[in-house]
């Protein structure tokens, strides 16, 4: 175990910031059919970096893209599993989708790195 807590630095804000997330929650109505529903978490905090090659071998199962980064937070995101979607991570306007969650614990309580990409979006119409 580190000796060493660095959940401090999540909330400083010249380390850490702001993001939003949604959990999907999908359930069965009475007819049968999948309903989809989610319940946002605002002001989560933590360090939000572009995703390094170093990270991406911690993570060998996941597709290599432009579009990805990593956060460092408390925050306990929720990667998908074969029962659940991933969280939504809202970050400077744009939605980002958790691909994989891992445990870093040691380095201070409930601490965890995600790997999150970025969602399809259709771009705006250009201005006239």
């Amino acid at each position: 175990m580190a000796l060493i807590d660095v959940t401090a630095l999540l909330v400083d804000p010249d380390f850490a910031s702001v993001f939003h997330v949604e959990r999907r929650i999908q359930y069965i109505d009475d007819h049968g059919r999948a309903i989809e529903s989610r319940e946002r978490f605002y002001d989560c905090s933590g360090s939000i970096q572009p995703i390094s090659g170093k990270t991406l071998d911690l993570f060998p199962d996941l597709i290599r893209s432009s579009d990805q980064l990593e956060i460092w937070t408390t925050t306990r995101l929720s990667a998908p599993t074969e029962r659940t979607a991933g969280d939504i991570v809202i970050w400077q306007e744009r939605e980002y989708t958790v691909d994989a969650v891992r445990d870093w614990s040691d380095w201070g309580a409930g601490f965890v790195v995600a790997v999150v990409s970025m969602r399809a979006f259709v771009a705006a119409d250009p201005p006239p």
